[in-house]
C-alpha cells in the first residue's frame, strides 16, 4: 500500500521500494534492539508478574514475545542482507523454495517479490554507512517518542520513579509484541487486554481512562486522520494520472 500511495505522487517505482523496505528494515531493527534487553533477563519481571493473574499467561506470553522475536530477527537480517549484498541470490532462492509442488501458487509472487528486491538494492547501491546510521537514528527517536506518550500519560495520574518508567517502556515493547500478531483489526481489544492485565495493578481506578487515551494518542488519531485525508487523497490522486518509470532511480531516497 505505501509503495502503491508513493507511486501515485509520482516517486519512481525503484525509489519507492526502496524507501519502504529501508523503512521497515529500521522500524525492524529498532525493535530488535529494544527487544535484545530481554535476553538479559530485563523483561522477567515482567512476565512473572502476570504469571500470578491469570494462570500462565505470563508463560504464553514469553514464548509469543521470544517467537515474534526469533522471527522478526531473521527476516530483517535476511531482507538487509539481499538489499545490500546477494539481491539475486535471494530472488533464486525464493524461486526455487516455490517451485516446490505445495507452494507452486506462491511462484508468481516470489518472483515479484525477488524483483522488488532487486530494483531496490540497485537504488541503495553505493550509500556510505552515514546514511544507515542516520535512519537508524530517525527511527530510533521515532519509536521512542511514541513510547514515551505512555510513560508520560501514567506520570500524570501516578508517580513513577526511574525504574518504573524503564519498566512501564518494557512493558509497551511486550505490548507492541502482542499486537504484530493479533487477529483483530488494528489489534483492537488485544491491546486493551494485555494494557489492563500489565498496568492494572499499578493505576487502580486510573486503568481504564489511560487506556483510553493512550490508544487514542497512538492508533485511533491515525485512523480518524486517515478517514478525513483519504477521500481527498484519493480523488486528486486519480483525478491526475501520474506517470511513474518502472525503472529505478539513480538518486538515493534521503535518510532523513
Amino acid at each position: 500500500i505505501a509503495i502503491f500511495l508513493l507511486t501515485r505522487e509520482g516517486v519512481n517505482l525503484g525509489k519507492s521500494l526502496s524507501y519502504v523496505l529501508v523503512a521497515s528494515v529500521c522500524d525492524n531493527l529498532c525493535f530488535i534492539t529494544a527487544a535484545s534487553l530481554g535476553l538479559g533477563g530485563a523483561y522477567g519481571p515482567i512476565f512473572t508478574g502476570m504469571s500470578s493473574l491469570e494462570g500462565h499467561l505470563g508463560s504464553s506470553l514469553q514464548l509469543l514475545f521470544w517467537s515474534s522475536y526469533t522471527f522478526l530477527l531473521i527476516y530483517t537480517l535476511t531482507v538487509l542482507l539481499s538489499l545490500l549484498f546477494w539481491p539475486s541470490l535471494f530472488k533464486w532462492v525464493l524461486v526455487q523454495v516455490t517451485s516446490l509442488p505445495f507452494l507452486k501458487r506462491w511462484q508468481p509472487a516470489a518472483r515479484q517479490h525477488g524483483d522488488e528486491i532487486i530494483m531496490a538494492s540497485s537504488v541503495l547501491k553505493g550509500e556510505k554507512v552515514s546514511y544507515w546510521l542516520r535512519a537508524g537514528l530517525a527511527t530510533m527517536v521515532l519509536w521512542s517518542s511514541k513510547y514515551l506518550i505512555l510513560n508520560f500519560l501514567i506520570a500524570s495520574y501516578v508517580s513513577l520513579s526511574l525504574q518504573e518508567h524503564l519498566l512501564v517502556f518494557g512493558k509497551q515493547l511486550v505490548i507492541w509484541t502482542v499486537m504484530l500478531v493479533s487477529p483483530t483489526p488494528g489489534s483492537s481489544g488485544t491491546a486493551e487486554f494485555f494494557y489492563q492485565q500489565l498496568h492494572g495493578e499499578a493505576l487502580g481506578g486510573y486503568t481504564l481512562i489511560t487506556a483510553v487515551l493512550w490508544r487514542a494518542m497512538t492508533s485511533y488519531y491515525y485512523l480518524m486522520l486517515g478517514a478525513i485525508v483519504l477521500p481527498y487523497w484519493l480523488r486528486r490522486a486519480f483525478s491526475t494520472p501520474k506517470s511513474t518509470a518502472t525503472q529505478p532511480d539513480t538518486a538515493p531516497p534521503s535518510a532523513a
